[in-house]
């Protein structure tokens, strides 16, 4: 691999890295980047990126959120499956989940499931 390409596949991995901190457990599509908050990321990581559709672009704001394929790549690609706390967390949200839909007979959908957070503040689910 040629040095820039090693260089590349590192940022792209620390974007990954510094993107999943920033979004934490907070929805995807409510968590902006700009990228002149992330100088570290290099501007050809953001446009992967965004090819790859592991972000969305924000129209001419050049904001960035990111995608359900760019959250799961990132959980994937840092390692944080394997940590016990995010685990644990990934299970209760899965359990309300179901909790919302359980027993159901036919098809529904729950919009605005409201429960607390860790930090004490309400969240929104829709699902």
């Amino acid at each position: 691999m040629t040095m820039a390409r090693e260089k590349r596949t590192e940022n792209f991995k620390l974007a990954l890295r510094m993107l999943l901190a920033a979004v934490g457990d907070g929805a995807l599509d409510e968590v902006r980047f700009r990228p002149e908050n992330y100088r570290d990321i290099l501007a050809t990581t953001w446009e992967e990126m965004h090819t790859f559709d592991l972000l969305e672009a924000l129209g001419p704001t050049g904001e960035f959120v990111f995608t359900g394929r760019g959250w799961t790549a990132a959980v994937l690609s840092t390692g944080a499956r394997r940590d016990k706390a995010f685990t644990e967390r990934l299970e209760k949200l899965f359990a309300l989940m179901k909790g919302f839909v359980k027993g159901r007979k036919e098809p529904g959908h729950c919009a605005n499931a409201r429960f607390g957070g860790q930090d004490g503040a309400t969240r929104r689910l829709d699902f």
